[in-house]
């Protein structure tokens, strides 16, 4: 299964753009208030085309939404869109995508899932960022990172996502890089 976290300009886009793909895709944002209008097909931000391939999506099926990060016992593809603000001392703060990623491994400790999980990093992170993330979360031997940034200009993201003049995916493990 395929989530996208974080439903801000880069995940709405990447999850309604996987489920125009065919994809069957769960958007999730912990904040209610865009999930709701989300659901009410009322996007938070101006992105041309998005409105019309969000309400084809729901139409379809191909994506739901919920608050909160919720898996099955299967191979789950986690592509992680959240903020990356930038700390006083110019540094990047990656606590959200750390708090993201240790939700997810309370959830596989939890449901003792045995399968796959690949997060897939599109948010702003610099190099060092999976190196630094496959450590911290070393014990959780059912996951596996990589790296996929974004390059979608606003007001030209949808354009961007359907038609990318690049796609870079990196990771460690070649079998990794192969799936995403």
């Amino acid at each position: 299964m395929i989530y996208v976290i974080g439903l801000g300009f880069v995940g709405l886009t990447t999850a309604v753009g996987l489920s125009y793909m065919g994809e069957k895709v769960i958007g999730i944002d912990n904040n209610k208030k865009i999930v709701k209008k989300l659901l009410k097909k009322e996007i938070h931000f101006h992105e041309p085309y998005l409105k019309d391939y969000l309400n084809k999506a729901f139409k379809k099926k191909l994506l739901s939404l919920q608050n909160n990060i919720d898996f099955e016992n299967k191979e789950n593809y986690f592509f992680v869109c959240v903020g990356t603000p930038s700390k006083s001392n110019g540094s990047v703060d990656l606590s959200i995508i750390e708090n993201v990623v240790n939700e997810i491994v309370k959830k596989i400790k939890a449901k003792k899932i045995k399968s796959k999980n690949y997060i897939i990093i599109k948010s702003t992170v610099v190099p060092g960022t999976l190196e630094s993330l496959e450590k911290k979360f070393k014990e959780c031997k059912e996951l596996y990172f990589a790296s996929n940034p974004e390059f979608l200009r606003e007001g030209y993201a949808w354009k961007d996502f359907i038609s990318p003049d690049k796609i870079v995916i990196g990771s460690k493990n070649t079998t990794t890089q192969n799936k995403v």
